[in-house]
């Protein structure tokens, strides 16, 4: 376990700038803070973990958030971390995946890799896998056990109390 910590810390240190506004352990992507948690486990835990460090399942909700998680996650695949869990699910209406920290639509943005959905009934959370070398979004059995991704909002974009 010791070499995946070193890893990931080495893509966090890698992919962060100098002047970082995220707490350790955390990337830096525009406004928000991105982690990867390298513990397998199913989405809802995985989304409570996120609500623990105060952030949320990540959205892939546009290119360029993807074009940065794409590096992430080509890093770790060398170390066979993947794949991820992120905050895409279908739980209130089948087919039709939201964001779970807004509520809002998947899309106009996609990833969906060729023949996913597929899940129907029995797959209703997102996960970001590799088809080759590409990173797409494949439906996935909620109870399975995978690593995964959260966010939050950068110490710069948090709301300063009291002023």
């Amino acid at each position: 376990m010791y070499i995946k910590e070193c890893v990931i810390l080495c893509v966090i240190v890698a992919v962060s700038l100098v002047h970082a506004e995220c707490e350790h352990g955390w990337v830096e992507f525009k406004e928000n803070c991105i982690h990867v948690n390298a513990q397998r486990t199913n989405w809802n835990s995985a989304e409570i973990e996120c609500k623990k460090l105060h952030g949320w399942l990540a959205s892939d909700d546009t290119q360029d958030k993807h074009d940065f998680l794409y590096i992430i996650a080509n890093v770790l695949k060398t170390i066979n971390i993947f794949p991820f869990f992120i905050g895409g699910t279908d739980f209130i209406f089948e087919g039709q995946y939201r964001w779970a920290e807004t509520g809002q639509y998947a899309g106009p943005f996609t990833k969906w890799d060729t023949g996913f959905p597929n899940g129907n009934w029995s797959k209703n959370c997102l996960m970001l896998n590799w088809d080759g070398d590409d990173l797409v979004w494949q439906d996935e059995r909620c109870s399975a056990g995978h690593y995964f991704i959260c966010e939050k909002m950068s110490n710069v974009s948090q709301p300063i109390v009291g002023k």
